[in-house]
């Protein structure tokens, strides 16, 4: 875990650049002039100019499972305090990338367990449903200061590397989300909500959802059907409806409700298998938050499962249709 200082830069390992550029899920750009190491889990770019020297190591995308503000300080904790001695820490002002990654900076000066201490910025870069760290180091506040253009380049260079996927199942086929996925109760209780969609390998969907409770009567059920047709661009996921109908049903039969919008939505998707369930769960993303999906979570992503079998209540019946061959009027 430990990122590669000044203590590795005599080990330093020259890349070419030419190399595809990848790694945990980033496209990146390596800073002109930088010698390059793999270290395990992240990667260290250096240049030294004597008597100092400036050093970026990058880490791995991992997807989100809290707040935003509880991953920032994670990620600051795995990969900086629990690898080094810190004092001064401060946070600075957030800030974007060209490509709209969240960016939380903190200074602090860090000390490793040989006794070295070095100045440093830790970025905490998010981005819809993940996040990662890119630490800063140098040897004197100056010299940060004079590395940190070197820095800012680098981070906008930063972009999804789409073909890249995750998975704890290395057999599952993680890049579709073909098949069904579900979310809500599992019973007929008052007051709830349960969605499912259904994915075809056609590029077609199915979204379905029913409520129950709230301002509706207890006798009362709403129901909405969409369908449209989706695509998959790497990690991006994105909806778009052709049809969208909402029916208020009750013991007497059903008729039409309010309008549904059709909302062209993009995802930022993933697939995230648990062994101890069996089940895969598929996560959503959005921008901001769908009438479809309901009211966004803390962790700002929507979570279907495979192995989620919600209770759907009896629809009203639809008109009957007379079979092919059965005789008309009159016959």
């Amino acid at each position: 875990m430990r990122p590669v200082l000044v203590a590795m830069v005599s080990v330093a390992v020259a890349v070419s650049p030419a190399a595809a550029e990848t790694f945990g899920g980033w496209q990146y750009k390596t800073p002109k002039g930088f010698t390059l190491e793999t270290v395990g889990d992240h990667l260290a770019f250096t240049k030294v100019t004597a008597p100092t020297f400036c050093s970026l190591a990058l880490f791995a995308t991992r997807a989100t499972e809290e707040v935003v503000v509880k991953e920032q300080a994670r990620e600051w904790q795995r990969v900086v305090a629990d690898n080094f001695t810190t004092t001064g820490v401060r946070r600075a002002a957030t800030s974007k990338t060209k490509r709209a990654f969240g960016v939380q900076p903190t200074l602090a000066s860090i000390k490793d367990a040989d006794g070295n201490e070095f100045a440093a910025q830790h970025y905490a870069v998010t981005l819809p449903g993940m996040i990662a760290s890119v630490l800063l180091t140098s040897s004197t506040p100056a010299s940060l200061a004079k590395c940190k253009p070197v820095a800012k380049a680098f981070l906008d260079s930063l972009a999804i590397d789409a073909p890249s996927t995750v998975s704890d199942d290395p057999e599952a086929r993680v890049e579709t989300p073909v098949g069904r996925w579900a979310v809500g109760a599992s019973d007929l209780a008052a007051d709830a909500v349960v969605r499912e969609y259904t994915f075809a390998a056609d590029g077609t969907y199915r979204f379905r959802s029913q409520t129950t409770g709230g301002k509706l009567k207890p006798e009362q059920w709403r129901v909405v059907d969409e369908t449209g047709k989706y695509t998959v661009v790497g990690n991006q996921l994105t909806l778009a409806p052709a049809t969208a109908a909402s029916t208020l049903h009750d013991e007497t039969g059903a008729r039409p409700a309010s309008k549904v919008p059709l909302e062209k939505t993009t995802y930022t998707w993933s697939k995230r298998y648990f062994p101890a369930t069996n089940a895969w769960t598929l996560r959503l993303v959005p921008a901001k938050k769908t009438a479809r999906d309901g009211e966004l979570p803390a962790d700002e992503r929507y979570t279907y499962s495979d192995g989620v079998q919600p209770a759907w209540k009896q629809d009203a019946p639809p008109p009957a249709e007379p079979a092919a061959d059965a005789p008309s009027d009159g016959e």
